[in-house]
């Protein structure tokens, strides 16, 4: 079975071939899965459970990973945002 490298398919342009991304961007992508994971937790999944209340048993799965990826999309950004301060000063 062939598997096409995925380097090629992506192109020049893309945003993870960039050498030296915007320092304002640089996490955007990783804040705003962290925000749609808090939203997702706080907002969408009690409301899909008050329309289909047998999903109900799914919330003992489904909060602690929410949870674990608010703290590692967190935590990975605020660590990695201190060692580009500290590698600069």
């Amino acid at each position: 079975m062939f598997i096409p490298p995925i380097k090629p398919l992506l192109g020049e342009e893309h945003l993870c071939d960039r050498s030296s991304a915007p320092a304002k961007d640089y996490w955007m992508h990783r804040r705003i899965m962290t925000y749609m994971a808090v939203v997702a937790g706080l907002y969408v999944f009690p409301v899909v459970v008050m329309v289909h209340p047998a999903l109900l048993g799914l919330a003992p799965a489904f909060y602690p990973f929410v949870t674990l990826m608010v703290v590692a999309y967190k935590t990975s950004s605020v660590l990695d945002d201190k060692w580009k301060k500290e590698k600069q000063a």
